[in-house]
């Protein structure tokens, strides 16, 4: 938010913030994320579902060599693999749904779409 690569959209106080891409941040092509909602979770929450994650082997809890107060995570293979799952049960999701719009309806929406692109665009940031 601020000067990177998303603009702030929305703050609920002890609940979420969302940011939107910044169409004209410095990197090209970058964030490859459209937007994002960080949503908010007390450490006890988050500490439970760690333990849950690395008991179904899809995380690695690793101390840090530096600061022993902190551990890293990271995905293990088990955990790549159902995040490629997911990304492509939801690729397949999408295809389905287009595939259902007629060829009337699917350019409806890109001109809705480019229309809200153009408007985008012109909005002062």
């Amino acid at each position: 938010l601020g000067t990177g690569p998303f603009k702030f959209v929305e703050h609920a106080s002890g609940s979420h913030w969302i940011g939107e891409r910044f169409a004209d941040y410095f990197e090209k092509g970058k964030p490859y994320l459209d937007g994002f909602r960080a949503i908010f979770i007390t450490n006890a929450a988050a500490s439970q579902l760690v333990d849950r994650m690395v008991r179904l082997g899809l995380v690695d809890r690793m101390a840090d060599p530096i600061d022993r107060r902190i551990k890293r995570l990271a995905l293990t293979p088990e955990g790549h693999a159902l995040a490629e799952k997911l990304v492509d049960i939801r690729r397949k999701w999408m295809e389905t749904f287009t595939n259902s719009l007629t060829s009337r309806q699917r350019e409806a929406i890109s001109d809705a779409l480019q229309v809200l692109t153009d408007a985008a665009q012109n909005v002062e940031t």
